[in-house]
């Protein structure tokens, strides 16, 4: 019992300092990372290409490429507000004697973010993201000489966790997050359109400028919902 009372007492000293980087209140940074969750409707539509076309392997859309810039203000020593606009880049192509195939998904996120700091030090601290934000997507269907653009908007929000690690006298700093987001567009209006419905096999039903997209009858949807994992850089002033 002695012991682990030790061990508390050590772990509560440890982060007994006061701001990560003292004196700093202002910090600006980017995170690189991969979106986990994928395109059901647009893998749908890979997955009949490949079924129908002779000598075709386009890959599902996947994990998508996550890059976003933040700015923060740290409020208290327990809160930040940040602001954190991102992008969304994810696509897959192929072809065969009819043509390319491509399959692409793009769009920008703009959240504002509360940051809380539950555990710190001057090298390390812990924290927790609680957002509500807006999204912007974007997509494009090529298969040979059918073609449509397409996008939407939504609002979403997003929860997480993650770590920053300082050094050089804590202006310069690692972080490590992972973010849960909810962020799906279920109304895409077509923005380009040169599609014949009746070469796919009937899976996009519609499919005409200014109208929505629609995939067995209903709309289709894309999203930037999943799991985040990313990894960045943070500049204290």
């Amino acid at each position: 019992m002695k012991s682990l009372v030790l061990i508390c007492s050590m772990v509560l000293s440890l982060f007994s300092t006061q701001a990560l980087a003292v004196g700093s209140e202002i910090s600006i940074g980017f995170n690189v990372g991969l979106a986990g969750g994928g395109q059901s409707d647009m893998n749908k539509l890979i997955s009949n290409a490949n079924t129908r076309e002779s000598g075709l392997s386009v890959s599902d859309l996947g994990n998508a490429w996550d890059l976003n810039a933040t700015f923060t203000y740290r409020v208290t020593d327990m809160i930040g507000l940040q602001f954190r606009p991102g992008m969304y880049m994810v696509s897959e192509d192929g072809s065969n004697s009819s043509g390319s195939f491509e399959y692409a998904v793009t769009g920008f996120t703009i959240f504002p973010v509360m940051r809380l700091y539950l555990l710190e030090n001057n090298y390390i601290a812990f924290f927790s993201n609680i957002a509500v934000g807006w999204g912007y997507l974007s997509g494009e269907i090529k298969e040979a000489s059918d073609t449509v653009e397409f996008s939407g908007s939504n609002l979403g929000y997003m929860v997480g966790l993650g770590a920053e690690f300082c050094f050089f006298g804590g202006s310069h700093c690692m972080n490590i997050e992972g973010n849960l987001r909810y962020l799906d567009v279920e109304r895409l209006i077509a923005d380009k359109a040169n599609f014949d419905t009746t070469t796919n096999g009937g899976l996009i039903t519609q499919a005409q400028k200014s109208l929505e997209v629609e995939i067995g009858g209903r709309d289709l949807g894309l999203n930037m919902s999943g799991i985040v994992g990313s990894i960045g850089y943070i500049y204290y002033f």
